[in-house]
C-alpha cells in the first residue's frame, strides 16, 4: 500500500508539472482558448458551490462565513486547476483529435439545443445505461450471494437540497475524470507511442488510485468490472468525444443513485423517482434535439 501511495503521488507530481509547462508553452504561442477555459472553470466553480450548498449543516452561527470561505478557496484552486488543464489539453484535441471536441465547442459556444450535440448525449446516456446494467448483472453473478450492498448513493435520499448536491457532483466529476483521462492518454501516448497502449495503460492507474478496489475481499471481479467500463469510457472518449463521455458518466451515476424497490411509499422512493425521471427527461429531450429538422415519424423535414 504504501509503494502505492509513493507511485500515485509521483504520477500526480509528473503530471501536474507536464501540465504547467504544457500550458506555458501554448500560451507563450497563442494557442491556448481562453474563454473556453474561463468558463468551464467558473462551471466548475459553480458546481462545487452547488454541492457545499447541498452538504453543508447549516448553523446560526459566524462560522459558516469562515466555512464558506474554507470552501470557496478550495473551489477556486480546483477551479483554476481545470483552467490549467484545458489550457494544456485543448490545443493537443484541436491536433490530434478533433472530433473529441465539435459538439463540446458547439455547447461551449452556447449551441445547446444543437442536433449533435443532443445525439452525443444520447449515445453517451446509452452507453451509461448499459455498462451500469452490465457491472450490475456480473457484480451479482460473480460476488457471493451473502454480501451486502448499500444499493446505491443515500446521500440524495436526504432531501431536495442533497439530491440536487448529489447530481451535481455527479457533472462535476463528469466533466474532470473527462479532462483527466484526455490528459493522462496524451501524456502516456508520447511515451508509450501507441494510443491502444495509452488507453490500457491509464485504465490500470486509474484502478490503481481507486483504494476501494484494491481493500476489497472480492477486489479481482471489481478489477475486472472497472477495467472494462475504464476501457469503454476511453474507447469512446477517443473515438466520440468530451460530450458522449460526460453524459455516460452522469448516467453511470445517476443510475448508482436511483434506490426503488417494489413499495414506492417508502421514504426513499421520491429520490429515487426523482432521479430516474431526471435521467428519463434528459434522454427524451437529447432524442427530441437530436431529431433537428426531422419529423419524428416519417423522416421527413419539417416545413418551417
Amino acid at each position: 500500500m504504501k509503494i502505492r501511495g509513493i507511485l500515485l503521488l509521483f504520477l500526480a507530481a509528473a503530471g501536474n508539472v507536464f501540465g504547467v509547462l504544457l500550458a506555458r508553452r501554448n500560451w507563450k504561442l497563442g494557442r491556448v482558448d481562453r474563454k473556453g477555459a474561463l468558463r468551464i472553470a467558473i462551471a466548475h466553480f459553480l458546481l462545487n458551490f452547488l454541492v457545499w450548498i447541498g452538504t453543508v449543516h447549516s448553523l446560526a452561527s459566524e462560522e459558516m462565513i469562515f466555512s464558506l470561505f474554507r470552501s470557496g478557496a478550495q473551489w477556486l484552486m480546483s477551479g483554476a486547476m481545470i483552467w490549467l488543464l484545458y489550457l494544456a489539453l485543448e490545443p493537443a484535441l484541436r491536433a490530434r483529435w478533433p472530433h473529441s471536441i465539435v459538439t463540446w465547442n458547439r455547447i461551449l459556444g452556447g449551441r445547446w439545443l444543437d442536433p449533435q450535440v443532443g445525439s452525443h448525449i444520447l449515445i453517451g446516456a446509452t452507453v451509461g445505461c448499459a455498462m451500469w446494467v452490465a457491472a450490475e448483472w456480473f457484480s451479482a453473478w460473480a460476488e457471493p450471494g451473502n454480501t451486502l450492498s448499500h444499493g446505491g448513493a443515500l446521500f440524495s435520499t436526504l432531501g431536495t437540497r442533497q439530491w440536487i448536491a448529489g447530481h451535481a457532483d455527479h457533472l462535476a466529476f463528469a466533466l474532470t475524470f473527462s479532462l483527466i483521462s484526455f490528459f493522462a492518454i496524451f501524456g502516456l501516448r508520447r511515451l508509450l507511442r501507441s494510443e491502444i497502449l495509452a488507453a490500457i495503460a491509464a485504465s490500470i492507474l486509474f484502478i490503481l488510485s481507486r483504494g476501494d478496489v484494491i481493500n476489497s475481499p472480492q477486489w479481482q471481479v471489481r478489477a475486472i468490472i472497472l477495467i472494462s467500463m475504464f476501457g469503454i469510457l476511453i474507447f469512446f472518449l477517443l473515438r466520440s468525444g468530451l460530450v458522449t463521455t460526460m453524459s455516460a458518466i452522469f448516467f453511470i451515476d445517476g443510475m448508482n443513485a436511483i434506490i426503488l424497490g417494489t413499495d414506492w411509499k417508502t421514504w426513499y422512493a421520491p429520490a429515487g423517482l426523482a432521479t430516474l425521471l431526471l435521467l428519463l427527461g434528459i434522454a427524451l429531450f437529447a432524442f427530441w434535439r437530436s431529431l433537428g429538422s426531422r419529423e419524428l415519424l416519417g423522416g421527413a423535414e419539417a416545413v418551417t
